[in-house]
């Protein structure tokens, strides 16, 4: 036994002993470093460095069996690297260096313990690509929601224009306006000015249909003669693509039809508008009906206001209702106005930018009797309040969009 002991000694000199008795290293008491091993030699427990460059918690065993830190510059695979100097807490792998996951190589491809190429089809965000296998250098357009680093990253809907899609704030983004609920749409696309008399139904021959074909628009001069429509109404510089361009000289109406809203108990009348109208009279319509409903533009520099009035069964007086502050739209500018009615929630509202700025308690349904849909004028008795400037997404709704779906439009289809 004492011969024994020593040599134990001296094994113990190189990797240290605790003297404990055991039978297997089992019985041995746990190593004071993750970089030391247990053994039983002789009935006595012992201690020795596990190699150096040996993976330890956070960095790899040196000689003496202490676990350091990983340099990775050591040249050697060490410490928690998956590949040389790579890979782990280290820099991302190089192709063909070892990996355990995506993450520890540069391509973010890991296929066998070894790094690869990155490719437009392999389920990982990489190389170029501005979000999974789409966008950058890949074929694959982005859809929407997906990320991109600009519009020529996101995929167009088939049928809709490159205008209907952008990359906001990183991410592919829509244009469009609320889907549900809509009674008319017109984005003036010059597309859309049609020369179908039967289809038109109207002496010139010549109207501006809506988006999706419901309701075309007839061209009236301010005397309220049918007045032909041309390709001058359009301009390239709208909200949202193509905008229709008003001198003052005439507007758009739809006879006699439900763009009245007549007996409804909730609607939507919305637009982008910019005016430029520089003297009196200073009120210019967007969009509305005779006695049921409109919003309108003051562009008076003392208000530049943007006013609306609704007329109901229980409300039948047709009077402004317009917030206090003023200096909402300035002269040349884009601005979204919005009126909404309500009548579950008895309420009248303005929204300006996607923001309520007034709003008045109001119920019933509106005015009865189908009337005169225009965009760009009012009718009193005779036509008044022509539009001067710049219309763009005129969209009306049978129903009362939420606030937080007015917000959202009007971030998504801001000018830029």
């Amino acid at each position: 036994m004492g011969g024994h002991a020593g040599e134990v000694a001296e094994a113990g000199s190189a990797g240290q002993s605790d003297k404990s008795e055991c039978a297997t290293p089992t019985d041995c008491p746990k190593a004071t470093s993750p970089c030391m091993s247990v053994s039983c030699f002789d009935g006595v427990c012992g201690q020795a460095p596990v190699g150096e460059h040996t993976s330890c918690t956070g960095g790899t065993c040196d000689a003496a069996g202490q676990c350091v830190a990983s340099t990775c510059g050591s040249k050697q695979l060490d410490g928690d690297e998956t590949g040389v100097d790579c890979g782990g807490s280290c820099a991302t792998c190089a192709n063909g260096e070892g990996c355990a996951q995506g993450d520890d190589c540069k391509s973010g491809v890991c296929t066998n313990q070894k790094c690869i190429p990155s490719g437009c089809t392999d389920g990982v965000k990489n190389g170029t690509e501005t979000d999974v296998d789409c966008g950058g250098s890949c074929g694959s357009k982005c859809a929407l929601g997906s990320g991109c680093a600009s519009v020529s990253d996101c995929a167009i809907t088939a049928g809709d224009k490159p205008e209907s899609v952008r990359c906001l704030q990183q991410a592919c983004t829509s244009t469009k306006p609320p889907g549900s609920g809509i009674r008319y749409y017109q984005d003036f696309d010059p597309s859309r000015l049609i020369t179908d008399g039967a289809q038109c139904n109207a002496e010139s021959g010549v109207c501006l249909q809506g988006n999706g074909g419901a309701y075309p628009m007839f061209g009236l001069d301010t005397s309220g003669v049918q007045k032909k429509l041309t390709q001058k109404l359009f301009t390239t510089a709208g909200a949202v693509g193509s905008g229709g361009k008003f001198d003052g000289t005439f507007c758009l109406s739809r006879i006699g039809t439900s763009l009245s809203f007549n007996d409804a108990n909730a609607f939507t009348a919305m637009a982008w508008v910019k005016s430029t109208r520089s003297s009196s009279p200073w009120e210019s319509t967007v969009v509305g009906a005779p006695a049921h409903y409109f919003i309108a533009v003051d562009a008076n520099p003392v208000s530049q206001r943007f006013v609306a009035a609704l007329a109901t069964t229980h409300a039948a007086k047709f009077d402004y209702a317009y917030a206090t502050s003023t200096g909402q739209i300035p002269s040349g500018e884009w601005h979204h106005l919005a009126q909404v009615y309500d009548n579950a929630a008895a309420s009248m509202s303005l929204y300006l930018d996607g923001t309520k700025i007034h709003s008045r308690t109001q119920t019933g349904t509106v005015t009865a009797g189908a009337v005169d849909a225009l965009i760009g004028c009012q009718k009193d008795g005779k036509l008044s309040q022509f539009f001067i400037g710049t219309l763009d997404e005129v969209v009306l709704y049978v129903r009362a969009l939420t606030a937080t779906e007015l917000s959202d439009y009007a971030r998504r289809s801001k000018p830029e």
